[in-house]
């Protein structure tokens, strides 16, 4: 996920940072959700939205999936889980949705992605 060019602030980037300890804290947890960040961050719904759109230029859900992705990438590559293992380890409990998303976040399935980083 790609921050705005515009070099963020350092409360900006404490906010990034809040956010993906949030997301990393909870990878597997499949109900993870708004609620969970305003609690933890103390702002409403609409500032949450607002700000993770102004910096990631996405999203809150998208952002959390694209997270999510990145960790199942690397997770493929450096541990000896299956696919299905992976996915449920980053948080989606249904695989050709999992297939799906990583699809379009890499441009290719788990399986080749897998396949393309080992040549």
């Amino acid at each position: 996920m790609e921050l705005i060019k515009v070099v963020p602030s350092s409360i900006d980037e404490k906010f990034i940072e809040k956010l993906l300890k949030i997301i990393n804290d909870n990878i597997s947890n499949t109900e993870l959700n708004v609620d969970k960040f305003t609690r933890e961050i103390g702002i409403s719904r609409a500032q949450l939205y607002k700000k993770v759109n102004a910096l990631a230029n996405t999203s809150v859900n998208l952002f959390v999936r694209s997270v999510r992705l990145k960790k199942a990438a690397e997770l493929l590559l450096t541990n000896h889980l299956n696919i299905t293992e992976v996915a449920y380890a980053v948080g989606f409990n249904n695989l050709p949705y999992f297939s799906k998303c990583f699809l379009e976040e890499f441009g290719m399935s788990p399986s080749k992605y897998v396949l393309s980083q080992r040549l």
